[in-house]
């Protein structure tokens, strides 16, 4: 059964072939793609938003760090500078005489470093007795302070806490509020002051670095809200940043109520967060999270991925509806396509038949063609056919010029052998009868003919050339009884230089021919070749002939004469 189908189809023209096989081989195919696409798409979705969110996670946790240490060296460099304890000793000394002469010093050294540093809300120097030396940006000045409560921070003991920690110390954000100034979510940046040449007597104070909690928010730009959400929180569980205008800081809700939570209790909290706070609506929520500054924070992202899919049903069901659509119209278009095709390939098909009976006259009429692709397979197969019927008439000829070629090459052969034969059997006749001038002269022109004759196209050396001018200038000089001079100087650097046989022979013989006799009664040919430039010679023939005057050389020279 299958086999006699198979037979039935092959026996089938081209074009409904054509049109069977797209039926089977497109809608059907379609069908299963927009099944399986609609099962695939959504997790290739999935996992391609997990990692563009991963690569800007790990992105923002790189900008955050690097925000972060850019703080530290401001601080770090405070704390190397000596300026800053020896200006404190005073200080903890309660020495009235240069105190005040000190903290002026130090106020205006942080008054440089606000300013020369964007971002910064004060800084401020502690001594070991809570004496503090300040420059507030909110306030403009070391007297008033927006950022530091001093009562606070001799309250909670912080040169205790600095003594026992001589890294950088990260304290959780603090919403500050002056109805002068307003509000804000500030950050301190501690670390203990050592007078590194009394080091042993242990820190002389801290620094304390304040900063807007919103500068830290621009960092990790957290984007869209309504999907995607991105907060920063200590290793503590405490909220350091949130995109959420207003918010207040605080510590997430640890489910275990560990000090000490581990990365996982945190990112749960952080979700239970995000819930409770009502900026993302529920659905799949992802948590993702890495940590920065050796774990004392966790840079958090949120995702939810329903939001993400949502219109994805939607948008499946109008690429169903559109594929269907496009289905019916494909068929329609290939059962258009499918006849054109099958009345194209008939009058073709029928003119090869005909040309391969032996009628070499069939010719295709491009009238009958639809398509570009068969006009021009008609088009070439009618060339093809003139193009036989000319080639063989072509092949008929060089046959024949093939022949003609041979017989000539064949008597190429025969005339230059007599010649050198000839030349050679009057030689021995000169030497047996003792002339020989003549047989020198004969000699001579032998081995001229041998130069010219063989290989006349030949690139030969410089030296070799020069040996053939040589025989050339002897041989006429013999003929016209030494009645002219010839010198030829060349460079024997040049004698390997390349040059084409038989170059200069015609300047020498056009002097001889339309440059004697001269004035001057003896007759003088110079021939001087030198090195013009690293890879090019020059070759002058100069004679003191009888020469030429200016306005025929205009006229030789001229470039409609030359063309001519």
């Amino acid at each position: 059964m299958r086999k006699r189908i198979w037979e039935n189809f092959q026996k089938l023209p081209m074009a409904k072939q054509m049109l069977a096989l797209f039926l089977l081989i497109s809608i059907g195919p379609i069908l299963c793609i927009l099944l399986i696409n609609y099962q695939l798409s959504a997790r290739v979705m999935r996992d391609q938003t997990g990692e563009l969110i991963q690569a800007n996670l790990e992105q923002n946790a790189v900008n955050l760090q690097n925000f972060c240490r850019d703080y530290e060296k401001i601080v770090q460099g405070i704390y190397t500078d000596e300026f800053y304890t020896e200006q404190l000793k005073p200080i903890n000394r309660w020495d009235h005489r240069e105190r005040y002469e000190a903290e002026y010093a130090i106020e205006e050294r942080l008054e440089d470093l606000c300013y020369n540093n964007s971002g910064i809300l004060g800084i401020a120097i502690i001594g070991e007795h809570y004496d503090a030396c300040f420059y507030d940006t909110v306030t403009q000045s070391g007297q008033s302070s927006f950022c530091f409560d001093f009562d606070q921070i001799r309250r909670k003991g912080l040169m205790t806490q600095v003594k026992k920690n001589k890294g950088m110390i990260y304290t959780p954000s603090v919403k500050i509020y002056q109805e002068e100034y307003g509000s804000c979510n500030a950050m301190y940046l501690v670390h203990q002051l050592t007078d590194f040449s009394e080091y042993q007597k242990g820190p002389v104070g801290c620094i304390i670095l304040c900063f807007d909690e919103a500068e830290m928010k621009e960092i990790y730009s957290p984007g869209d809200i309504g999907s995607n959400l991105t907060l920063v929180a200590d290793r503590e569980g405490n909220l350091i940043s949130f995109p959420q205008e207003g918010w207040t800081p605080e510590k997430l809700e640890i489910s275990s109520g560990e000090e000490d939570p581990d990365q996982q209790q945190i990112n749960d909290a952080a979700l239970n967060y995000a819930k409770n706070s009502g900026l993302l609506e529920g659905g799949t929520l992802e948590v993702r999270s890495t940590s920065i500054l050796d774990g004392q924070f966790y840079v958090i992202n949120i995702q939810d991925f329903d939001y993400a899919i949502q219109d994805f049903t939607y948008i499946t069901s109008i690429i169903l509806l559109v594929g269907l659509l496009t289905a019916v119209l494909c068929v329609i278009c290939a059962l258009n396509g499918a006849e054109r095709i099958d009345r194209s390939l008939k009058p073709i098909l029928t003119t090869m038949d005909r040309a391969n009976a032996g009628d070499h006259e069939a010719r295709i009429e491009e009238q009958q063609i639809q398509g570009y692709e068969f006009v021009r397979i008609s088009r070439h197969f009618n060339e093809m056919i003139r193009s036989i019927w000319e080639s063989r008439r072509l092949e008929r000829e060089a046959l024949i010029r093939e022949k003609n070629a041979e017989i000539k090459a064949l008597e190429a052969q025969i005339n230059p052998h007599f010649l050198y034969n000839t030349l050679d059997a009057i030689n021995w006749l000169a030497v047996d009868r003792e002339e020989y001038t003549i047989s020198k002269m004969l000699t001579s022109l032998a081995a001229l003919l041998r130069y010219s004759i063989h290989k006349s196209n030949e690139i030969v050396p410089l030296e070799s050339e020069l040996v053939y001018l040589r025989q050339y200038v002897h041989l006429q000089q013999q003929r016209m009884n030494y009645s002219f001079v010839c010198s030829i100087r060349a460079e024997e650097s040049l004698n390997s230089m390349k040059i084409h046989k038989m170059l200069i022979q015609p300047l020498l013989e056009n002097t001889l021919v339309h440059g004697f006799p001269g004035k001057s009664g003896i007759d003088e040919i110079q021939i001087v070749i030198c090195r013009a430039e690293p890879d090019r010679i020059q070759i002058v023939v100069e004679d003191n002939g009888v020469g030429m005057p200016p306005e025929t050389v205009e006229m030789f020279n001229h470039y409609d004469y030359a063309r001519d």
